[in-house]
């Protein structure tokens, strides 16, 4: 899990029109979430949906897997399908439903396991108030100082040093914020084991391989660069690699 920047000026237009507007207002009337899926058709827009798997790099923001638009007509999700998740669940926070800030996009599994999971320090916020109606889109800031939440906010926050990294390609963290990710989210399902155990394994080969200083250092560049590309799977791991490599790879 990995900070990344979102803009107030990628605002998508399907969360600027009237329609949606409209929603949201009948949402603060109702006070409530409304299920049908007239309210669900705005953060489901296809091109709202393009526009987050770009600014996060096609990744997960909470597991940082590759994901990809569900294939049509499959019968079962795939477990790097794109979804889209409400930081703060839309059944508590009806108001937030459309709000860019409050939108991530995560792959399925992630998605399924942490459900409506919002466990906070703070003093709940329960309804909108008079001064944020017309500023709904950036409000995660101000709640988080004030709810204190145990979820980490991936464009707020940079906690990505707080994760443990076993040999094994599981992951583990002595931050009590980091570890709630991980059980909540899941993050040491099978599937992202197996995939963090290959990277491993295959620079533990590669760097068995080696038989120059120069080989050395190319490795050595190889992980940084790896570690540095947004669009790599996985950038928490290898930095955790770079700052372990006797204990990860060597050891």
């Amino acid at each position: 899990m990995i900070k990344v920047k979102k803009s107030i000026d990628t605002l998508p237009n399907i969360l600027k029109e009237k329609s949606t507007q409209s929603k949201h207002k009948r949402l603060l009337t109702a006070q409530k979430w409304l299920s049908s899926s007239s309210y669900k058709s705005p953060y489901q827009n296809k091109k709202l949906k393009e526009s987050l798997k770009s600014i996060y790099n096609h990744k997960c923001a909470y597991c940082e897997q590759k994901m990809v638009f569900p294939k049509k007509n499959q019968n079962k999700s795939a477990s790097n399908d794109l979804t889209l998740e409400h930081y703060r669940p839309k059944s508590t926070y009806y108001w937030l439903a459309y709000s860019w800030d409050n939108l991530l996009p995560v792959c399925y599994d992630c998605n399924h396991a942490k459900e409506d999971f919002f466990d906070i320090e703070g003093v709940e916020i329960t309804e909108i108030r008079t001064n944020e109606i017309d500023n709904i889109h950036e409000l995660a800031s101000i709640y988080n100082s004030e709810e204190k939440p145990k979820f980490i906010h991936p464009e707020l926050e940079n906690l990505s040093t707080e994760f443990i990294f076993g040999k094994d390609g599981t992951v583990t963290s002595n931050n009590e914020r980091c570890q709630y990710v991980i059980e909540k989210c899941d993050l040491k399902r099978l599937k992202l084991v197996l995939k963090r155990r290959k990277i491993i394994d295959d620079l533990k080969s590669k760097y068995q391989a080696i038989q120059t200083e120069e080989e050395f250092y190319q490795l050595a560049k190889d992980i940084k660069t790896k570690s540095i590309n947004p669009k790599t799977e996985f950038i928490a791991l290898y930095d955790f690699i770079l700052a372990n490599f006797n204990t990860i790879i060597t050891g």
